[in-house]
């Protein structure tokens, strides 16, 4: 059994509204071994992105406040660490790749430049001539073609999956235990998705660090995750492994998910949709945070009023549904389907892309 390199427990995280503490992650618990690779997918909104932030202790501190729970990094609580010491493992130990490259790379600034900041902040004993070799070095890990000329550009001359491949390569500058990558394909096209998940695998082969990939993708987390989280109002909703999760789902909401995805065997009239609008967690709530969406609860007074605790249904298997037993028999109405499509595609090998 790997070692446990991260510890998240009973986190709880709140932003102050006009309307009262808005509750974006509620006592979320979960643990990442060294060399794993953990996904946290949901809706926008769900509290994945905050769970990110809350670890590293990004959050605008104007408005939001980590109120309980401890987040354990090598046996040490970063949440109880001075500023100070926790950015020295900012970028050194644990690194974060956003979801919005353009955001975050200096346009003023050459990707090498950027490189050299990132690799001088925590090697200050490598010499300019190691630093710059490193940046190419790093450059090429993430298929960057021609680095020695690339490292002159600057943002605006980088595509967009250009761009996501210098974060990456940013992010693993130091060799870090740790990476948060927070949506890493958003607004990308599926051809570029493909290739930024691909580096994503070899750069985890290669360095040997845990990945925690946030997306809102179940597809593109069957790609790369060994276990996953199903976050939903900032409660996490299921935890299993990632194979469990596709074929035998035990939440409704999580059965919502992955019916709304696209399948090659049927055309649909329409992708199904979970009914209704995610919640905001605003001032105190009684019951699950799905109730008001779920089609297996139907209004059932214990969904409304009892909070359902995670709990183990199988070995390894972890749901928040008082009726998770009920689940596997249960399924919602789907669109009607126009046509079969046949899974034999070696006479006509275009028939599934028409």
């Amino acid at each position: 059994m790997r070692e446990i390199l991260l510890s998240v427990e009973h986190l709880v995280t709140e932003f102050e509204t006009r309307e009262g503490p808005l509750r974006a992650v509620d006592d979320v618990s979960f643990t990442v071994a060294r060399g794993s690779t953990l996904g946290i997918v949901g809706e926008s909104g769900s509290g994945k992105s905050v769970t990110a932030l809350s670890i590293l202790r990004l959050l605008p501190g104007n408005s939001a406040r980590i109120r309980s729970g401890r987040i354990l990094f090598q046996g040490q609580d970063l949440l109880m660490m001075p500023e100070r010491v926790l950015r020295r493992i900012r970028g050194r130990d644990i690194s974060m790749v956003f979801q919005d490259p353009a955001a975050y790379l200096n346009p003023t600034l050459t990707i090498g430049s950027q490189l050299r900041e990132a690799i001088s902040a925590h090697r200050r004993d490598l010499s300019r001539q190691a630093v710059e070799a490193r940046a190419i070095e790093l450059l090429t890990l993430v298929g960057i073609a021609s680095p020695g000329r690339a490292i002159r550009l600057y943002p605006h001359e980088f595509s967009g999956g250009m761009r996501q491949r210098v974060m990456i390569a940013m992010a693993i500058s130091n060799e870090p235990k740790l990476i948060l990558a927070d949506e890493p394909t958003t607004a990308l096209d599926v051809t570029i998705q493909a290739q930024v998940v691909e580096v994503l695998k070899n750069v985890q082969e290669q360095t040997g660090a845990a990945l925690i990939l946030i997306t809102h993708d179940l597809g593109l987390a069957s790609e790369l995750v060994d276990e996953v989280i199903v976050m939903y109002g900032g409660r996490i909703a299921e935890r299993a492994p990632m194979r469990a999760i596709m074929t035998d789902p035990r939440h409704p909401y999580t059965v919502g998910l992955i019916s709304s995805l696209p399948r090659l065997d049927v055309v649909l009239s329409r992708l199904p949709a979970i009914p209704g609008q995610p919640i905001v967690r605003v001032g105190d709530l009684r019951g699950c945070v799905f109730a008001s969406r779920c089609g297996l609860g139907q209004g059932r007074t214990r969904c409304e009023q009892e909070t359902p605790p995670l709990r183990e249904i199988d070995r390894g298997r972890y749901a928040a549904c008082h009726y998770s037993e009920e689940v596997p028999l249960w399924r919602p109405a789907s669109p009607v389907v126009k046509k079969t499509v046949s899974s034999d595609t070696s006479r006509d090998p275009g028939r599934l892309a028409r």
